[in-house]
């Protein structure tokens, strides 16, 4: 049996690409995102980054229906190649979502944002504006009211959150700052 067959948990860097584990698999015993876990790599090389305390990581909960991921924070040091287990502080209430581009006439195709946390909805009887704060930094340039589609990792069957939606301001590539979202329709 390989390690991704054991493991429970891919827990990845908050900016690094979608699911990459670049920080390791792990098995943990608890099954409830809300809680505080302990989890230890099942690589026998141990964990594969350091990560200092407090720092925000993605944990993909690898045995849950549809194995969704939320944002959890390092509740101690964690050091390479050792196999020590590490907590992780309850999730961030806040989804987590990934936003891509379709290819348009300013931009490329791809992820625009690998990981963001939603920080704030709006809702009328004729619009629903979302705000994405960024965990990491944006992908490329994209002009004000081009068309994305934002995933909901935190809830893959979510049709509120997740859909096509045009940015309501210029994304700058490399910078960090929050966009605001105007949903035009479903996914």
């Amino acid at each position: 049996m390989n390690a991704n067959q054991t493991a429970t948990h891919a827990v990845s860097a908050a900016d690094g690409e979608l699911d990459n584990n670049a920080i390791g698999l792990c098995e943990g015993r608890r099954d409830n995102p809300g809680a505080v876990i302990s989890l230890t790599p099942v690589d026998a090389g141990g964990w594969a980054k350091m990560v200092r305390v407090r720092t925000n990581v993605i944990i993909k909960w690898l045995k849950l229906p549809s194995q969704p991921s939320f944002i959890h924070t390092v509740d101690s040091h964690i050091d390479p190649g050792l196999k020590l287990p590490r907590r992780f502080s309850q999730r961030d209430q806040r989804p987590l979502v990934s936003i891509r581009t379709q290819v348009g006439a300013h931009h490329r195709a791809g992820y625009l944002l690998h990981y963001g946390r939603l920080d704030e909805t709006r809702s009328s009887l004729d619009s629903h504006i979302i705000k994405i704060t960024p965990l990491g930094k944006w992908q490329y340039p994209v002009p004000a009211g081009a068309t994305v589609i934002i995933e909901n990792r935190s809830d893959p069957t979510d049709t509120l959150v997740a859909g096509v939606y045009a940015n309501q301001a210029a994304i700058f590539m490399g910078t960090t700052a929050p966009i605001a979202f105007l949903k035009e329709g479903p996914n």
